[in-house]
């Protein structure tokens, strides 16, 4: 509806929904209620949250040659979340809670251990060394129990991990302390014996020291630094220089130098080792704990679902919808059915908007605007039909009207009679022809006979002035119906008479443009009725014999693409189509305001 759309306001729009309220109401009370029954059935899940604090320990210790492995490390955050939910863990979690034992079957333990990790989330606390372990499930109790028996069973795995590092890290320092100590006491043994042959002078001696010193200090660099350090390469090449002055030396001597050295070194790792043996028999008598609980699950919340948020949720989406449904309707509904709709899509004028009314009585067929208790809207439209006719000026001489629609039953026979009457009112000698061959019904609005007719005069060349009847002629039709008496009616009616087989052959004929030619100098205005213009050809033919057309339309009746073929097959003739009579409008189109303004009754 892009062209009908263009140039719309506030009020247009409002009443698009004022129009098309049922289904806005429907469409938003649909989605209330189905959000209503969804938050309602769905099952509701509870949360339990535990939090654990991560605890930091004592660095790495360091050994002569490397690291050590460690009994305390800084614990890694992500490194703990990541092992809360591993399997693992989840397995000691699904035997605490009874869910699985030794019997289970790989299958059954597998599908439980995955179903409670997908019931737990962990997640840091800010950038504290907080970690909160949420548990959702159906039931509250179960949640709450979830949740801490997940804390329980990684404290406590967590603990034993550090506890089994600490004694793994003593039992390694007491090995290798023994390993030491025996090799110290073999290389003493082997000193010894070198000195009791005699053979070691003091300079030896001397030079045993200062070799084991320089290798000491050296060893001790290499721990810290690269073997590219400036004080590593300052001492290699003591070393070197010492070991060059000592190339003199027998091999008796030189055994024993290197001796010297060994000992030397066996002696500075007894010491660290003895040092750091210690240290692990402290810390594992010490209970230190790395993770502790500091705030268990004593409550779950229910989460899902959030009936307050899905309520106010399902009112935006409920209004949403109504919106969208309007506008659907309104897009897919091709039909115009308002004067706005006609002028901007059509490009044609809206002579009127003739108000829908109520049934006639049983056995009335006349025009409203004979019955006595006439709508004053209805005859107000009519004068704005007059009045939009006569608007075109005096410029225009309009004497002949030819009135059509595109479909059938669209009220344009009764227009055609209503039309006459006002006309004949205004003081205009008026003529109605009834030009549709098709199925006429003028006579019968009229009460008169539709034989013989128009198209008798033309067949058996009778006059047809002697075949024109009055507007109800036949059996005093004002005493039968309750119509106003003192209505004078200068309104006469042609029937169509008997049908013709191909009416084409009769509203192309000279005889029948004769006839309106001289019935031109008979009357004022001559009204013609033709059949539908979307069925036959007619209005086409009759288009050239009038001085003016006028289309009606009855809204919603049809759709916009074909009515506008329609209207610009009846302007590109010879521009005869004054506009378009709107007919059997609600007052959903026309507006509330009209109607309670023109069905006040006056002061009498």
């Amino acid at each position: 509806m892009q062209e009908i759309s263009e140039g719309f306001t506030f009020s247009d729009y409002w009443q698009i929904f004022i129009k098309n309220k049922i289904i806005a109401v429907i469409a938003f009370f649909l989605v209330i209620i189905s959000v209503y029954i969804f938050t309602n059935t769905v099952t509701p899940q509870y949360q339990a949250s535990t939090t654990v604090e991560l605890r930091y320990e004592t660095p790495n210790m360091m050994a002569f040659g490397g690291y050590f492995p460690a009994m305390f490390t800084i614990i890694n955050r992500d490194t703990e979340i990541r092992k809360i939910t591993s399997y693992p863990l989840m397995e000691l979690v699904a035997r605490e809670l009874g869910y699985i034992d030794d019997s289970t079957s790989e299958e059954d333990k597998n599908s439980q251990v995955s179903r409670l990790r997908s019931k737990i989330s962990v997640s840091q606390v800010g950038e504290t060394t907080l970690i909160k372990i949420d548990a959702i499930d159906s039931d509250p109790d179960n949640a709450i129990g979830l949740a801490n028996t997940v804390g329980d069973v990684y404290v406590k795995k967590t603990i034993e991990e550090r506890n089994d590092r600490a004694k793994k890290s003593r039992e390694f320092i007491e090995e290798q302390l023994s390993l030491v100590a025996q090799q110290l006491k073999e290389g003493e043994e082997s000193a010894r014996q070198y000195k009791q042959t005699g053979k070691i002078t003091d300079r030896i001696s001397e030079f045993g020291a200062k070799l084991s010193e320089l290798s000491l200090q050296r060893q001790r660099l290499l721990t810290k630094f690269g073997d590219q350090h400036p004080d590593i390469i300052s001492l290699e090449k003591q070393i070197s220089n010492l070991k060059n002055s000592m190339s003199n030396l027998t091999s008796g001597e030189l055994g024993y130098i290197n001796l010297m050295r060994e000992i030397t070194i066996n002696e500075e790792l007894y010491m660290i080792f003895n040092k750091k043996l210690k240290e692990a028999l402290i810390a594992e008598a010490d209970k230190v704990i790395p993770v502790a609980i500091v705030d268990p699950a004593r409550r779950a919340a229910l989460i899902k679902p959030n009936r307050h948020l899905n309520m106010m949720m399902s009112v935006l989406l409920g209004l949403i919808l109504a919106v969208i449904s309007v506008f659907v309707r309104e897009n897919l509904d091709t039909a115009l059915k308002t004067a706005h709709d006609v002028e901007s899509y059509l490009k044609v004028t809206a002579l009127t908007e003739i108000p829908h009314m109520r049934p006639k009585k049983e056995g009335v067929n006349l025009p409203y605007l004979l019955i006595k208790d006439r709508s004053s809207a209805y005859l107000e439209a009519f004068n704005n039909l007059t009045a939009s006719v006569i608007s075109f000026g005096p410029s225009r001489k309009l004497q002949t009207f030819l009135f059509t629609s595109m479909m059938p039953r669209e009220g344009k026979s009764e227009i055609v009679a209503n039309f006459g009457i006002v006309e004949s009112q205004r003081g205009n000698k008026t003529l109605i022809i009834d030009a549709d061959f098709r199925q006429p019904i003028i006579h019968s609005l009229f009460g008169i006979s539709r034989k013989p007719g128009i198209i008798d005069a033309i067949t058996e060349n009778m006059d047809w002035k002697k075949v024109i009847q009055s507007a109800l002629s036949e059996g005093d039709m004002r005493k039968k119906i309750d119509i106003d008496v003192r209505m004078d009616l200068n309104l006469s009616i042609l029937s169509a008479g008997h049908l013709p087989p191909n009416p084409m052959r009769f509203l192309s004929s000279k005889e029948f443009r004769n006839i309106i030619d001289k019935a031109k100098e008979i009357y004022d205005v001559i009204i013609l009725d033709s059949p539908p213009l979307y069925y036959f050809a007619d209005p086409t033919v009759l288009s050239s014999v009038v001085d003016g057309i006028i289309m009606v339309h009855k809204p919603g009746s049809i759709g916009r693409n074909e009515l506008f073929r329609t209207i610009q097959q009846l302007k590109s003739g010879d521009g005869k189509l004054l506009g378009i009579v709107l007919n059997d409008v609600t007052g959903k189109v026309r507006g509330k305001y009209y109607y309670r303004y023109y069905s006040r009754k006056p002061n009498t």
